[in-house]
């Protein structure tokens, strides 16, 4: 911030005590705009009108207090900061200052420490304020982006997750945050994802996956991305593509087992085996119906057990055999 350049409101109803705090901020080549009020129907019309970068003010005033100046300028400017500059008072009361935000407080016998007061807290707002364009900048990037992303700390706990994260947990993102993953997610536990996650922190390495997600029956393209603070992680939905992937492979298997001269059964089988992979935790299988149409015959059920399979060979169907 350009000091030549600071707007500066100064609460103060002394008249020689404003030209002695004018001539200390000249002195120091602090020559910015200084408005000075004596009220607080005056202090209130610059804190909405002035657009101040600093606040100074006196502690005792007929018709106020420094006190309940700074409860007015927290609450309509909570980003500028505050400085109590006054006479000799309590310790108590300083105390209660500073817990209430000021950010530093001068005694007017000691105003050789307002100076390097005011350029210690300038200099603290511009870093704080820089860290939050960023932060929002950020959060800006992260929402804008297509794939889903959370962020992890060194605690497995939410430090960030973004709306299309949200949408795909069926949770809120800002009540995510500070929450245990495997505390929010336990069905996770034991996953090929769980497992990832450890060893991308173990390796401090980069790790891109594909892996189905049984819990809610999806695929998902995986990026993580370790740090000393925790995990990175970039996911989105592929669960469409990887469908596809398969159709195309069962596709290409049948051909290629006719051929070859695959038999019947083999390439059934082939078919009740990618039909599973495309619905996990699901067993099929392929039900033949014989010359007359009223007799089912065993195709394909690999994962069905022998004696079910036997069962239906050769059993009626049909309205009167309850199908």
């Amino acid at each position: 911030m350009n000091e030549r350049h600071l707007r500066i409101l100064l609460l103060e109803d002394s008249l020689i005590d404003e030209r002695i705090l004018r001539n200390e901020l000249q002195h120091n080549n602090l020559e910015g705009t200084i408005h000075c009020v004596k009220s607080k129907d005056t202090f209130i019309s610059a804190l909405e009108n002035f657009n101040p970068d600093l606040i100074l003010s006196d502690y005792v005033l007929p018709d106020f207090d420094g006190y309940s100046a700074l409860l007015l300028a927290k609450e309509k400017l909570p980003h500028v900061p505050f400085i109590i500059v006054t006479g000799a008072v309590g310790d108590d009361i300083a105390v209660e200052c500073m817990k209430a935000g000021a950010d530093d407080y001068i005694l007017k016998g000691n105003l050789q420490r307002l100076v390097p007061a005011i350029r210690n807290v300038l200099s603290k707002y511009t870093t704080r304020e820089s860290l939050e364009r960023s932060r929002v900048q950020l959060s800006n990037i992260l929402e804008s982006v297509s794939d889903a992303f959370v962020s992890l700390d060194t605690n497995w706990c939410y430090t960030y997750m973004n709306k299309k994260a949200g949408e795909i947990f069926n949770r809120k993102p800002e009540e995510m945050v500070g929450k245990h993953i495997w505390t929010e997610f336990p069905e996770g536990v034991g996953q090929v994802f769980y497992h990832t996650y450890y060893k991308a922190v173990e390796t401090q390495q980069f790790i891109s996956f594909e892996e189905y997600y049984p819990p809610y029956n999806l695929w998902f393209e995986n990026r993580v991305y370790p740090s000393k603070d925790g995990l990175s992680i970039f996911f989105h939905d592929i669960t469409d593509r990887k469908r596809a992937e398969i159709l195309l492979a069962t596709e290409a298997q049948i051909l290629e087992s006719i051929s070859t001269g695959s038999t019947l059964g083999k390439t059934l089988e082939n078919i009740v085996l990618n039909i599973e992979k495309l619905s996990h935790d699901t067993i099929a299988s392929i039900l033949l119906l014989d010359e007359d149409g009223l007799h089912v015959r065993y195709g394909a059920a690999p994962h069905l057990p022998d004696a079910y399979n036997n069962a239906l060979e050769g059993a009626e169907i049909g309205p009167c055999a309850g199908s």
